[in-house]
This record gives C-alpha cells, structure tokens and sequence, in this order.
C-alpha cells in the first residue's frame, strides 16, 4: 500500500511540471538573464549566432512523411528556404524560380517547319531566355533532333524546322533566369505540318522547246514527286482546247513527244522525222540536227564516251533538254514511281497510263537506222543514271515493266522531273 501511494504522488509531481512547463514562454540566448518575449513561446537571442533551419536535398525533403502545415526546411537543390501548405512551397529564394511561360497555337505551318510562340512568363524578373521541347510524342519520351531544351533566346516565337511533313508534332517551353533556375513546363501544345507539296504550288511551266513556246502542266504523284505532265515534245498545253489537257490513252500518239539520244541537247535530232548521219560527235554538243546511227560497240553517238551529260552536278547540267529547274529523272526516282515491290506496283502499261503520270507507250527510235519502232505497243523512257557503257531507262510492255541500261544511242521519250533536293522526304 506504502509502495502505490509513493507511485500515485510521483505520478502528480510529473502532470504538475508538464502542466508548468508548457505555459511558460521558452527564451535560447547566451545571458541567462534574457526573457522571452511576451508575445513568443520561442525567442532566439544572439549577437554572433545564427538560427539554423534543417537543411536537406530536394529528394530528401520530398521524402518527409506526412509533413506538417508550415513546416519549414532548408532546400540545398534551389537554395530556397521551402515551407508545407498543402505542398512544398518556395518561402524565398535568392534566385527565385521563373513562372512558368504559356505556349499559343502555332503560326506559320508549312510540310517542313512551324512557328511555335508563347507568353511571357510572369513574375520573371530575373528571367534572361527560353527553351523549347519539340517531340512526336505528347509525354516528351523522345525529342525531335536538336529539341531537347533549346536555347531559343529572349524571344517569344521561335521558327521549328527540319521536320516531316503530314506529321504531328508537339512542343512545350520553359524559361530561364540568369541565375540557371528553369521554370516547370508550359502546357503542351499540338501541330501537325502540312502535306508535302512537291511542286510547291507551281502548276503551269512555260518555255521554249524546239524553237517553239510551249505551256506543259505540273503533276504531284503519290510517290512525293514533282514531273512536267507530259513528254518533251508533247502537245502543248492549251486551256481552251481540251484535247490537249491529257492524252486520251496509253497510245495517244499526240503526247508521245520526241525521241532524245542519251546525253544530247533539244537539238532537233529527238524529231519523228530529223535527218540521220552515222558520223560519231566528237564533242558534246554535235552542232547539228541529225540523229547519229551507229552499230558499233558502245554503241554512243559521241566518240569518248561523257558519263556526265545528263548529270545535275551543282546545279549544273551541261546538256540538260528540260525547262531550267527542271532535269532528267534518275532511275531511283524511277523506281519510286513504280513501286517496286509494293502493293501499288505497276505491272503494265494499263498501270503506267492509269498513274499519275499517264506515260504513254512511245515506242524506240532505233540507234542502227534512226526508225521508230513499236510505238503504240512499248514504251521507253530515259533516266540521268549510267550504267558501265550504257544509261538506265523505264521499260513498258503490255504485261511487265523493269529498269534496265542499254546503249545511248538509242532515242528514247524524256520525262522532266523538278530539280530539287527532296531525298531527306524517303530516308
């Protein structure tokens, strides 16, 4: 009994200086005979201290669990002091952290490139430029090349280029201050570029052929590319006359067009009925107008063979027969039209006249007697690609069609393709 009324009373002393010790008002200082403030529960008093708050990374600090209303750390991420209402809060910062800027709808939107703007960010008063995200996927997993937060300076409209066409896109953008803080991202905004024109608009090419004025139309094949509508020698094109719009079928002889030795100019020799002469040229340019017969090994109009007649070397071709801006296809460009190995193939000349390119079976001029042969049943048409000895050319028959080289002093149809740079469309 002796023993439990000891505990009782032991248990009192401790309610009694808790209950105390709570109303009083706590004072740290290094003279004892400081008192707190009367309007404190906790009063600091120092001449050469200072008060020193918890410090910890931005990952430690967001592993506190269950963090009070108001409580305050240190953040040695942002060398901010941060605080809890509700979330982490950014109490105050030598280098505060920008507000984040707010993308707008895109401007300017082309097959290849898009303007991306946005608003100033607010509260920036430190602020000294922005970047921008730009990826095909909206949760940012990848980035279109050189996107990744690009440095786009002070501006508030930045051009983004070297894109794909008929494809969607997505950006976002943050600021930076001059102290190295990033603000959180912008909304993220969508765009999808245009649909590739390879023409890029031009619909009508007027120039002189044989002597001659002549208006051919432009055509955009499924294939992304850009030809004349017609083959050198073809029908000019007449708005008021419809007969001249497009050949009627695959054996239209109206838009057959001429028949061009590999490598020469519109000299005249392409004609139906031009003068023939097997005296070989010398030089690239024969200075004549007669096609040049020959029945010997290459088989080439020219004595010493030139392998670059044809080709665009810098922008320049040296015997080019199209309108300026415009050249011989190559046989890659040749392929793509007929989709080798796709379910789009050509497999014929009904394909070939049926495509967008409506190519008509012309026939040969032959290189042994200068006679066109086979017109109206076959088709042959010349590419820029050499081949050893000879030139690659598109070969039409009735049920196949292939690409192969032969001699080039054959006359076969040409076909002008524009003369731009569009490989990066089939990487």
């Amino acid at each position: 009994m002796k023993k439990t009324k000891k505990q009782f009373i032991a248990l009192l002393m401790i309610v009694f200086c808790a209950v105390s010790y709570s109303q009083q008002r706590i004072v740290i200082s290094d003279n004892p005979e400081d008192q707190a403030h009367p309007s404190a529960i906790l009063d600091l008093i120092s001449e050469n201290k200072g008060f020193l708050l918890p410090r910890m990374t931005e990952e430690q600090r967001n592993s506190i669990n269950d963090p009070a209303e108001s409580l305050f750390i240190f953040n040695t991420t942002s060398d901010c002091i941060d605080i809890w209402v509700n979330e982490w809060h950014e109490f105050w910062c030598l280098c505060p952290e920008p507000g984040k800027p707010i993308a707008k709808e895109p401007s300017e939107i082309k097959e290849f490139e898009f303007t991306a703007s946005w608003s100033t960010a607010k509260n920036n008063s430190l602020e000294t430029h922005y970047k921008v995200d730009v990826s095909q996927d909206s949760n940012f997993s990848s980035f279109v090349c050189g996107f990744k937060q690009k440095n786009v300076g002070k501006r508030n409209e930045y051009v983004i280029s070297g894109l794909d066409p008929e494809t969607q896109y997505y950006y976002r953008v943050y600021a930076e201050n001059c102290c190295g803080r990033i603000s959180k991202s912008s909304n993220v905004v969508s765009v999808e570029t245009d649909e590739y024109d390879p023409c890029d608009d031009i619909k009508e090419v007027a120039f002189k052929y044989n002597g001659q004025d002549v208006v051919y139309r432009t055509v955009s094949t499924d294939a992304k590319q850009c030809w004349l509508d017609r083959n050198l020698g073809a029908v000019s094109y007449d708005v008021q006359e419809p007969r001249t719009h497009e050949p009627e079928s695959k054996n239209d002889y109206n838009f057959y067009g001429d028949y061009f030795q590999w490598g020469r100019l519109d000299d005249g020799h392409q004609l139906l009925e031009s003068y023939t002469t097997s005296e070989l040229s010398s030089t690239d340019d024969p200075g004549h107008s007669s096609f040049i017969t020959t029945s010997s090994d290459p088989n080439d109009w020219r004595q010493g063979q030139n392998n670059n007649l044809w080709q665009n070397d810098n922008g320049k071709i040296i015997n080019n027969p199209c309108p300026e801006g415009w050249r011989l296809p190559t046989d890659e460009e040749w392929f793509r039209e007929v989709g080798f190995g796709q379910n789009n193939e050509w497999k014929g000349s009904d394909d070939a006249f049926n495509s967008d390119l409506k190519l008509t079976v012309t026939g040969i001029k032959y290189s042994l007697n200068g006679l066109v042969y086979s017109d109206g049943v076959r088709g042959s048409y010349w590419s820029s690609t050499v081949s050893g000895i000879n030139s690659r050319y598109l070969y039409i028959q009735s049920n196949s069609i292939s690409i192969a080289g032969t001699s080039r002093a054959s006359g076969f149809s040409v076909r002008c393709i524009i003369d731009n740079d569009n490989s990066d469309i089939f990487d």
